[in-house]
């Protein structure tokens, strides 16, 4: 959750501009902006009262894209943390979308197909036969 870490932020700038894509509809993007896409793919400009895109930057004077803050007149200029409540639940969010990735149950051996579990063998699969249980600190 980098948005708790990083969130010292410079004044705004043209060049400041982000774009949200959907893959899956753009063709080409040049720079931030999506130059062909699909035909019925919806383009348009959101005030920044409507969404709001935290773009972190390399700041270091070395690598790909240094010395940024040629860029700009000042340094970091201020702190800006997201509203509380927001940020509360896109903690929320994020540790319930992790859990959901990562807590799932153990594949069943019975639901990988047979010719798949007797080519890579179950121990590639990962699976547990309806009647095994695991244990956290126990190897299957």
């Amino acid at each position: 959750m980098l948005f708790l870490k990083y969130n010292e932020t410079t004044e705004t700038l043209w060049f400041n501009l982000k774009g949200v894509i959907r893959p899956e509809s753009v063709f080409i993007l040049f720079y931030h902006w999506s130059h062909r896409q699909v035909d019925n793919a919806h383009v348009m400009s959101v005030p920044k009262r409507v969404a709001h895109v935290r773009h972190y930057r390399q700041v270091e004077n070395e690598g790909l894209n240094a010395d940024q803050w040629s860029n700009y007149n000042t340094n970091l200029t201020s702190e800006t943390r997201l509203d509380p409540v927001f940020e509360k639940k896109l903690i929320d969010n994020v540790v319930s979308t992790v859990k959901y990735v990562y807590e799932q149950r153990w594949v069943r051996c019975e639901e990988i197909p047979e010719g798949i579990l007797q080519r890579f063998g179950r121990t590639l699969m990962d699976c547990l036969f309806k009647n095994e249980t695991i244990s956290v600190n126990s190897e299957k």
